[in-house]
């Protein structure tokens, strides 16, 4: 949760571009299961110095940790993970919902280049249920076709 708080509040990030970055965070967070990374690899260097320690209510002992896997079976580091990524998801899920979802239609980079197959149609989903989702509260964008007819325009300007 550190390392997505610390994206966002550092990050220049478009509403469109966020879902990547969590997406990105879950990923790392199932590769973490099979490699440590730098700061477990360092504890992992030093845990000679642990053999003695037992954690706290959890009956946990570093002894015959000498390998990663060991230690994730351990510490419980799969279920731990799996619960740190279903929080994420959940708590970020109005990402894959409409209006937010919609918001991919304006990411410049995911543009088709081949106008005749793919640009005709590209985002137009996306823009109709925008539209839809903000009907009742700006019936403007709704008025004569507004937005859906304007979007083949814009998708060319960029």
């Amino acid at each position: 949760m550190t390392t997505i708080s610390r994206a966002f509040q550092s990050d220049k990030l478009l509403i469109y571009q966020v879902p990547s970055k969590i997406n990105a965070t879950l990923l790392a967070l199932t590769a973490f299961k099979s490699d440590p990374g730098i700061h477990m690899s360092t504890f992992l260097e030093k845990v000679e110095s642990f053999k003695s320690i037992t954690l706290a209510n959890e009956g946990i002992s570093f002894h015959s940790c000498s390998d990663y896997q060991t230690l994730v079976t351990k510490l419980k580091l799969d279920e731990l993970l799996d619960n740190a990524k279903k929080n994420i998801k959940s708590r970020f899920k109005g990402f894959s919902e409409v209006p937010m979802s919609c918001l991919c239609a304006f990411d410049l980079g995911k543009l088709p280049t081949d106008y005749e197959n793919y640009m005709a149609t590209y985002g137009n989903q996306h823009i109709k249920d925008l539209v839809s989702h903000y009907k009742s509260e700006l019936p403007a964008l709704a008025a004569d076709g507004g937005c859906v007819n304007e979007w083949p325009q814009l998708k060319v300007i960029h």
